[in-house]
């Protein structure tokens, strides 16, 4: 008898397996009504899962009036069944102090706990926390432990951060060669952090022979998933043609799109290449017109040279009147913009020609 019990237990449990996918599916396609329905039953019936996403739901106010209560009980009833997003989730609770008093030493053991449980994301904040000493005492160690956690896990960041500590030497033995290691890892996994600093130790040959297009088709990677440092870095690669063909549009363009993003580094990029280029246009505009006024210089010179012939009084006259004012029209555009050195060379060249000095 005991037996045809433990039978149809299994059984039922079979049944709800792919409950939790249901009420999530059913979320997805916006019957919120149903999909909460189906994880109240899951979460009922003992899918710790269940409950977590319910508490999800009901945090952020999703097909449910939000209920911080509601949400701290359901990721503690999660996490006591083994859930790990529920132990991140009322981690979580503790650290920011909403419905319970603020305790990030309880929710440090709580981060933990998920991280143990193969949340490698988890254990990769926990390394934040301990690089940066928020929450807990600073502790290089921890965070080298833990990044290596996530890492271990997959977690990109996680890579990232720890080839970070491999290239500083914080928590670890200084090692070059382990960090450009770790940064592959993470940029093959998404991480754009790992593609950008693995592009900028390429580009400085600091680890690794220089290679500047092995650095642009890093940073074009990063850039491509969104990271707006990979952005900045193959901006300045196309500014000054460093591993590709200079493009400053290219650059103008990228520095704007980082700039959009919040990197004050990207607006202070364009603004430099956007004067440069104004400065290049009016200079090429000034020499144009300084160009122009040689020309009508010598050609009103040139007339008046001819009717000095028959009327010393007609040449005077142009002189004065027309020669005069247009030497002081293109010294003070000539002074104002290039400082001087065009008028310079041309009055040089005017002495020598008319009055042998």
């Amino acid at each position: 008898m005991k037996k045809i019990i433990g039978l149809f237990f299994i059984l039922g449990m079979l049944l709800y397996a792919n409950i939790v996918d249901d009420g999530v599916e059913a979320i997805k396609n916006g019957d919120y009504a149903k999909g909460i329905k189906i994880l109240s039953i899951a979460c009922e019936s003992g899918h710790a899962d269940g409950c977590s996403r319910l508490a999800i739901l009901y945090g952020a106010g999703e097909g449910v009036k939000q209920d911080f209560d509601k949400e701290a009980q359901l990721f503690k009833k999660a996490c006591d069944d083994g859930d790990n997003i529920g132990c991140y989730g009322l981690g979580n609770i503790y650290s920011e102090g909403i419905v319970v008093e603020k305790d990030y030493i309880k929710s440090i053991q709580l981060f933990e706990r998920a991280c143990d449980g193969g949340l490698a994301i988890v254990c990769c904040n926990l390394g934040v926390s301990y690089y940066g000493g928020l929450g807990v005492k600073q502790d290089y160690f921890k965070a080298v432990e833990f990044y290596a956690k996530a890492c271990d896990g997959g977690d990109a960041i996680g890579c990232d951060n720890l080839g970070n500590m491999y290239k500083e030497g914080k928590g670890v033995k200084q090692d070059y060669s382990k960090a450009i290691e770790l940064f592959s890892k993470a940029c093959d996994a998404g991480g754009t952090g790992g593609c950008t600093n693995l592009g900028v130790w390429y580009s400085n040959g600091e680890g690794v022979k220089q290679d500047y297009s092995r650095a642009v088709e890093l940073f074009g990677k990063a850039c491509d998933a969104g990271s707006a440092e990979g952005c900045l870095n193959l901006g300045v690669s196309y500014a000054y043609g460093t591993g590709v063909n200079q493009d400053k549009d290219k650059a103008k363009y990228l520095f704007s799109k980082v700039c959009e993003q919040g990197l004050e580094n990207g607006c202070e990029y364009y603004k430099t290449i956007t004067e440069e280029d104004e400065e290049y246009l009016l200079k090429s505009i000034n020499h144009s017109w300084a160009r122009y006024l040689v020309g009508i210089l010598a050609l009103l010179i040139l007339s008046a040279y001819l009717f000095s012939k028959k009327n010393e009084k007609i040449k005077n006259i142009l002189t004065g009147i027309i020669i005069i004012p247009l030497m002081v029209i293109y010294w003070y555009i000539d002074v104002s913009k290039n400082g001087g050195e065009l008028f310079a060379t041309w009055w040089k060249a005017f002495k020598l020609s008319f009055f042998g000095f």
